[in-house]
């Protein structure tokens, strides 16, 4: 019954796309008594996207793998749900009852992680 869940579902997009509006008006000096006639909110692909992640993944397998095996249980959980299960987001924060801005921002940290163990590897 909610359309726009269903649309952001099986579309790219930004359900918050005006998050940071609030800051960018506080230091351009635009407050409550201005108004904004106009805001366009643009997308782009992911640079590190899932496409990239498989490219490297194979290039790396096995250092990658012995960087994921030194993350938290959680971070190593939910990086292989996105990257070698290919669940999306929305899947995972289902499965694990975590919204899917925390979801992001785990694997986000799992994946800092196991930069700094490749570039400590000297594989990157």
């Amino acid at each position: 019954n909610n359309w726009q869940l269903d649309y952001n579902l099986h579309n790219r997009g930004d359900v918050y796309p005006t998050h940071g509006i609030g800051p960018i008006c506080q230091v351009l000096n635009i407050h409550r008594g201005d108004r904004l006639k106009r805001l366009v909110a643009m997308d782009t692909k992911s640079v590190l996207g899932a496409e990239y992640w498989k490219k490297v993944k194979g290039e790396h397998k096995q250092g990658i793998l012995e960087a994921m095996q030194k993350l938290p249980p959680r971070e190593k959980e939910f990086i292989e749900c996105k990257f070698f299960k290919d669940k999306k987001l929305r899947e995972i924060a289902d499965e694990f009852n975590i919204s899917q801005s925390r979801i992001s921002r785990i694997i986000q940290s799992g994946l800092d992680r196991i930069k700094k163990d490749l570039a400590k590897q000297g594989i990157i």
